[in-house]
C-alpha cells in the first residue's frame, strides 16, 4: 500500500465519523494531492500527512469565507445536539434569519446539510470532516 502507517485509515475513519464515502473520497483526494506534488517517487503516507493534506485542503477552500458564514460554522460545530435551526442560529449569532438562510443555501452548501425537518423548522448540521477540525484547532476558522 501507499501508507505504511496503520493509523491512516484509522485516522480517515475519525475524521468521516465511519461514512464509507467520505474516507474513500478523503484517501482519493489525500493520494491524489500526494501523487499530483510528487508523482516521481512513491507517496509514502502517514497519519500526520493525511490529516495535514486534508486540513490544507479545506482550509484553502474556505479561505475566502464572509465572516458571518465563518460564525455559523463555528455555531453549527458547537450544537449541543449536533444540529441548529435557522432561527436557533440567528439568536446565537445576532444575524436576521434571511442573512443565516443565505449563508446556509450558499457559501456554506458544500459543508451543511440538512438532518432534520420538524415542522416548519429545518435542523441543519455540519458535514463530518470540517466539524472535525473545527474542533480539534479553535483557530482553524481563522
Amino acid at each position: 500500500p501507499p501508507y505504511k502507517d496503520k493509523n491512516v485509515l484509522k485516522k480517515l475513519y475519525d475524521i468521516y465519523r465511519g461514512n464509507m464515502r467520505g474516507i474513500l473520497n478523503g484517501l482519493g483526494s489525500v493520494l491524489s494531492f500526494a501523487y499530483t506534488n510528487d508523482h516521481n517517487s512513491r507517496v509514502k503516507l502517514n497519519e500526520e500527512v493525511v490529516v495535514n493534506i486534508i486540513r490544507n485542503n479545506l482550509k484553502e477552500e474556505i479561505k475566502d469565507l464572509e465572516v458571518g458564514a465563518k460564525v455559523v460554522l463555528e455555531k453549527l460545530a458547537n450544537a449541543e445536539n449536533g444540529m441548529l435551526s435557522i432561527p436557533n442560529i440567528a439568536s446565537e449569532t445576532g444575524y436576521n434569519r434571511t442573512n443565516v438562510s443565505k449563508y446556509l443555501g450558499g457559501p456554506l452548501k458544500p459543508y451543511v446539510y440538512i438532518k432534520k425537518k420538524d415542522g416548519k423548522d429545518i435542523f441543519w448540521a455540519l458535514e463530518d470532516k470540517i466539524k472535525y477540525f473545527i474542533k480539534l484547532d479553535r483557530t482553524f476558522l481563522d
